[in-house]
């Protein structure tokens, strides 16, 4: 491998975070001693009319949200024999999609949140939740955000009762879905799975402490609205109990080099897996990259590592 390709920019939502993961990794992949080739795209088509001599040796892909996450960028690539970093695209659909991700999860046994689907055209002032479509009463706090959707965007937390119209409406303006479920009080976890040659290994947890009411947009990418303590103090059951979590939800989907898995951590019991990360931010203040440092590996070699692992798992075949 000589000519890494950086894939960042995209559309909606997300785009400002990939600019700067964009930013970060062309840095980082070029002191590991890559030639490195930016490209930021806002359309997957861009892609296809790429000549033989412009296409890389592999893509690094620092899209977030939609289709740069969703599979489609991932089966794309499959399709051009390219070899890219992260999960294959089903990983990719399945993990997207919160709602089919829980669902795998909790055949897999894997510990989840309490929750439901909702179309956003299905509910109304008088019946915000439909019986039909979310059986189990709440009580307490809740949780409404967007089925499909990352960094925290269209996020409320509440108590139910006469918001829940309006956080439906909110969530439903990034995602055609919307997820309602129990809050889980306790500690907010990010914890890196990553694969080397078939093993599966965990990096150091990270704890995230936010100075808001919970892991907001800005409290994730503005420095100082929350603290991290890595590798978080956990007792050895706690950490036992996360590590063997987040190990069943990467294989459930089917991931493979890397993911960032969330999981909130009640003051007891057991832990409760949020969702998995295919495409993981990569700025400064992001987490995979701390979990990496703690586990003393430096940014640019944490990256190659990444780079190595992809490449090895789909070299290019001939034709």
């Amino acid at each position: 491998m000589k000519k890494i390709g950086v894939l960042y920019g995209g559309e909606g939502f997300e785009k400002e975070v990939s600019l700067k993961s964009g930013g970060s990794v062309i840095s980082g992949l070029s002191q590991a001693g890559f030639d490195v080739r930016p490209f930021l795209i806002s359309k997957p088509a861009e892609l296809i009319k790429l000549s033989d001599d412009e296409k890389p040796d592999l893509f690094f892909i620092a899209l977030h949200g939609s289709w740069g996450e969703n599979g489609q960028i991932q089966a794309l690539l499959d399709l051009m024999n390219i070899p890219y970093t992260g999960p294959g695209y089903e990983a990719c659909a399945l993990s997207m999609d919160k709602w089919v991700s829980k669902s795998i999860f909790r055949i897999s046994g894997v510990p989840v949140p309490d929750g439901c689907i909702i179309p956003a055209n299905a509910y109304s002032r008088e019946n915000p939740l439909p019986s039909g479509l979310c059986p189990s009463p709440f009580s307490g706090k809740v949780v409404v955000k967007p089925n499909s959707c990352g960094s925290t965007v269209g996020v409320s937390i509440l108590d139910h009762g006469e918001e829940m119209i309006e956080a439906v409406n909110f969530a439903s303006r990034f995602s055609r879905n919307v997820l309602v479920e129990e809050y889980i009080a306790g500690r907010e976890l990010a914890i890196t799975v990553i694969e080397r040659r078939g093993n599966i290994e965990v990096l150091p947890v990270v704890e995230i402490v936010p100075k808001a009411d919970f892991y907001t947009y800005e409290a994730k990418y503005s420095s100082g609205k929350s603290e991290y303590l890595v590798p978080a103090p956990l007792e050895e059951g706690e950490l036992q109990s996360v590590i063997e979590a987040a190990r069943n939800a990467f294989l459930a989907l089917g991931c493979r080099v890397y993911a960032r898995i969330d999981i909130r951590l009640p003051h007891s019991g057991e832990p409760r897996v949020l969702e998995v990360n295919t495409v993981p931010g990569m700025t400064s203040t992001s987490l995979v990259p701390k979990a990496a440092r703690a586990a003393g590996s430096g940014f640019p070699d944490f990256l190659r590592s990444l780079v190595e692992e992809s490449f090895f798992l789909r070299k290019p075949y001939m034709y």
